[in-house]
């Protein structure tokens, strides 16, 4: 599991999507400032929880819309209009991988979600 990974994770509904906003996954203002790893799995940088991939760089990109990075969309909500943008927030993520990050030096990347 990752971390913060909740059920609810891949349902991107209008209403569960609106709950959501108020959270962690609507908010980095609610953000941690740092995550441990350690134990998960492909995540790890440990090279005996992950011997292939340990001295790998890793991001961790949140779902925060839960629309699995696919939407694209305003929907209505009762506290106002849902902007979901979770295609766009994915390709403004690998764009900055890519320029700011080196991504587009590496060799092998994982896509995982």
């Amino acid at each position: 599991d990752l971390p913060g990974y909740s059920p609810d994770e891949d349902a991107g509904h209008p209403d569960l999507c609106e709950h959501r906003a108020s959270g962690y996954h609507g908010s980095a203002k609610h953000d941690r400032s740092w995550r441990n790893f350690s134990m998960k799995g492909f995540l790890s940088g440990d090279p005996i929880v992950n011997p292939m991939m340990h001295s790998w760089n890793r991001a961790l990109v949140r779902n925060c819309d839960g629309s699995l990075f696919l939407g694209s969309a305003d929907v209505p909500g009762t506290n106002g209009t849902l902007h979901l943008r979770g295609h766009e927030n994915a390709m403004a993520v690998i764009d900055a991988l890519l320029e700011k990050h080196n991504m587009d030096q590496a060799s092998e990347v994982v896509l995982a979600g």
